[in-house]
């Protein structure tokens, strides 16, 4: 979004940087940036962190990311996962693809997974783990202990390690697999493709808001900032599904509009 930003004509000062959600609301906190996309809500003990820092978080919901597990294209036997089977992979239970589906081969299941730093690390421990493990630190151990697990923090290398192996499986945002689906294919979860059609509609479980977050001191202070965050919202349920996203429901947006004119007053 920043780059188009500018190649429609702003002209002033804009530097653009690629963290996570983590390390991105950390700076933003701390003052390091002025506008910070995340695919999560901030916390609580985030949200008293950047007060006391004298930063009020103001958090816009720009869209919607879904979670995706993938496999190898060249993985023709995984037709489907549901929520139970899933979770029986990713906490080590199940250790052949044969005790996964009978029907399937009897083959070792080698595992990728975001390092337990990254919010979709979180994200997917909560969506399979949080019915029965409500304690947050102990439910986020589970997939980092499963033997042999491969903790990645970069995602498209999660992306392309997933690929060179037709046994492997592992999950991702949905714009990372966009950008390698020659290669890697999205499992069905709970019998729901993720695409248009169900992620916006909240048919896919796996999915999630995704938010900008600034603060009304800074669009009031900085016009620069202003700008983009009205360009952003004008602009983004054309140019998210170009990147891998998906756009929130038009009452939705409207909400997030009627939210950043009020911050500007």
């Amino acid at each position: 979004m920043g780059e188009q930003f500018k190649a429609d004509g702003f002209t002033g000062n804009l530097s653009i940087t690629s963290t996570n959600t983590t390390r991105g609301v950390e700076s933003f906190c701390k003052g390091e940036i002025d506008i910070v996309n995340t695919v999560r809500a901030m916390t609580p003990k985030e949200i008293a962190n950047c007060k006391a820092s004298g930063r009020v978080p103001l958090q816009l919901k720009v869209g919607v990311d879904a979670v995706v597990i993938a496999v190898s294209r060249n993985n023709r036997f995984v037709d489907g996962l549901t929520k139970d089977q899933a979770a029986q992979i990713f906490s080590g239970q199940m250790k052949t693809w044969k005790e996964v589906n009978p029907k399937w081969p009897a083959e070792n299941i080698v595992l990728y997974s975001p390092a337990p730093a990254l919010a979709t690390y979180s994200y997917l421990s909560e969506q399979l783990f949080g019915d029965t493990i409500t304690d947050t630190a102990k439910r986020d151990a589970v997939i980092a202990a499963v033997p042999g697990v491969k903790l990645i923090d970069d995602f498209n290398q999660i992306a392309k390690s997933v690929t060179k192996s037709n046994f492997a499986i592992g999950y991702v945002g949905y714009s990372f697999y966009a950008a390698n689906r020659a290669r890697l294919r999205v499992v069905p979860f709970e019998s729901v493709m993720a695409n248009d059609k169900t992620v916006p509609a909240d048919q896919y479980t796996l999915s999630r808001p995704l938010y900008l977050v600034t603060s009304s001191k800074l669009l009031k202070e900085k016009p620069q900032v202003a700008m983009f965050v009205s360009y952003y919202l004008v602009n983004v349920s054309k140019i998210a599904p170009t990147v891998g996203y998906f756009p929130q429901p038009e009452k939705q947006l409207s909400d997030t509009k009627t939210a950043f004119l009020d911050a500007m007053k």
